[in-house]
């Protein structure tokens, strides 16, 4: 869902039981090829459907970024 937060709107989500990509970081770097490959495409799927809504989100970096490992499910 949508919330008014200060000047802005915030997205609201579900806890997916995911980590930052900050947290993680260390991890990432011993992925695979491939497995880093499908990370990013997951990533930029995100990104358009953000962009296709005209939303800008304005703080993309990898603590805003969260994944669960073991679904692979990716929020922004």
């Amino acid at each position: 869902g949508f919330e008014r937060y200060k000047n802005s709107i915030a997205i609201i989500f579900e806890d997916i039981g995911a980590e930052s990509l900050s947290n993680l970081l260390n991890e990432i770097r011993s992925y695979k090829l491939s497995d880093l490959l499908q990370l990013f495409l997951v990533l930029t799927k995100a990104l358009n459907e953000i962009h296709s809504l005209n939303l800008v989100h304005k703080d993309i970096k990898p603590q805003n970024i969260i994944l669960n490992r073991k679904t692979g499910q990716l929020q922004i």
